[in-house]
């Protein structure tokens, strides 16, 4: 499914009640016990952790302020586009949106790369509250307020993103080839 593309007029409340209807999710979504990642024609149900809980409203929000597709790539996008403005601070998010910033390397390196830069230029709404009135804010005027001067070298800090994002990835594939290596012996 895809992010429905607003003229910016939408207030953030409609914006994001209109976004949850369209990818068909509950109006509890962000308290529900459990989510599904939908993968084609496959779904599979995970725990919505306290951590993901406290994230998922910002996430959402930073969808439409990007018009970043609920696809998996849109994904990929956001996650680097969270990584550029600043991500949610919890250590499970290293391990659950950093290989999308990998992943998105291989499906869209540029768009990928243009993604975190315009993070660079954006202020994340997670690690703080909403400020109450979010909800009233055109989309527009939202963007407005999350626009920041970008620092100078933003490709440094897309480097240590993707290389700390591979490490997650590779190391308990080393360690399993180490370990089976190991016993063959």
């Amino acid at each position: 499914m895809t992010t429905r593309r607003t003229d910016g007029t939408e207030t953030v409340a409609t914006a994001l009640a209109t976004f949850r209807q369209s990818q068909q999710l509950p109006e509890n979504y962000a308290e529900a016990q459990s989510w599904a990642v939908r993968l084609g024609p496959l779904s599979l149900r995970l725990p919505n952790f306290h951590w993901r809980r406290k994230a998922i409203v910002a996430h959402d929000i930073h969808h439409l302020v990007t018009n970043y597709p609920c696809s998996i790539k849109g994904e990929c996008l956001i996650a680097s586009w969270e990584f550029g403005a600043e991500p949610f601070r919890h250590p499970a998010t290293l391990v659950f949106c950093l290989p999308l910033v990998f992943l998105g390397c291989f499906m869209a390196p540029r768009e990928t790369w243009q993604a975190f830069r315009r993070g660079k230029s954006a202020t994340s709404l997670h690690n703080r509250p909403l400020d109450p009135e979010i909800w009233s804010l055109s989309l527009d005027e939202l963007r407005d307020r999350l626009h920041k001067t970008p620092p100078y070298r933003p490709a440094i800090a897309f480097s240590a993103v993707v290389a700390l994002a591979a490490a997650i990835l590779l190391v308990p594939i080393l360690a399993i080839v180490f370990l089976a290596g190991f016993f063959a012996f």
